[in-house]
């Protein structure tokens, strides 16, 4: 007959769950895409005070740039890179205003697929609507359209940064007027 006595263990309890996974908090692309849309959310908005003035992206104790830079791990070739552009922008004296939707960049997380416990990749369609003027204000271009992108979150500690941003086709994305 099958023995009835509780079966106990003899092992110490005072052992530590593996800090790499807590079995209270299950990541799933579900709970990860409220944080990445607030990353993203995050980065349009500073990007287009930078692109504004974009001289700003030189200056490393510029409030703007902090801003920028924190939503990145430290010393980002991404990032980094960025602001080198931007600040290239400046010398050449374009500057950048929001085009006729009012917003220079508007952005909506499709998709967050998780590619392990410190990784993931957001598939995002940004709508862009801007006017590159001259340091008198005077047009030089516009830009605009929809564009898709990807976007790799890593996570740092407790929070999720922005890694890559990469240009994709806007095969999925919903256009202006779509309902």
């Amino acid at each position: 007959a099958p023995s009835t006595t509780p079966t106990t263990s003899s092992a110490p309890s005072t052992s530590p769950a593996p800090s790499t996974s807590p079995p209270s908090t299950a990541l799933t692309n579900e709970a990860l895409q409220p944080a990445v849309e607030q990353l993203v959310d995050s980065y349009d908005a500073v990007v287009a005070e930078i692109l504004t003035d974009p001289s700003v992206a030189s200056d490393p104790g510029n409030e703007l740039v902090r801003q920028y830079l924190g939503l990145f791990p430290q010393d980002s070739t991404f990032a980094n890179g960025a602001l080198g552009f931007w600040a290239g922008e400046a010398s050449a004296g374009r500057f950048y205003r929001p085009g006729p939707r009012g917003v220079m960049y508007d952005s909506t997380v499709q998709s967050v697929e998780l590619r392990g416990e410190a990784e993931a990749v957001a598939k995002v369609c940004t709508v862009t609507s801007i006017q590159i003027v001259d340091s008198a204000g005077a047009a030089l271009e516009s830009q605009g359209g929809v564009n898709g992108g990807e976007v790799v979150v890593v996570r740092v500690g407790d929070d999720w940064l922005l890694r890559d941003l990469t240009e994709a086709p806007p095969d999925d994305c919903p256009r202006p007027g779509d309902s």
